[in-house]
């Protein structure tokens, strides 16, 4: 991906586990964890 012109800058910002099936998992800089609630109503891209 990073071979092509478009992917130049592209980061690599999660990854899939079986520690906990069928949730999304956001670890915090200092280790903390917590579970990202599913998205409720109109389905629009989340911004971090």
């Amino acid at each position: 991906m990073k071979n092509h012109k478009k992917g130049k800058n592209t980061a690599i910002i999660g990854e899939i586990t079986n520690e906990h099936p069928n949730k999304v998992v956001m670890e915090s800089l200092i280790g903390g964890k917590r579970i990202v609630s599913p998205l409720v109503g109109e389905q629009l891209p989340r911004i971090c």
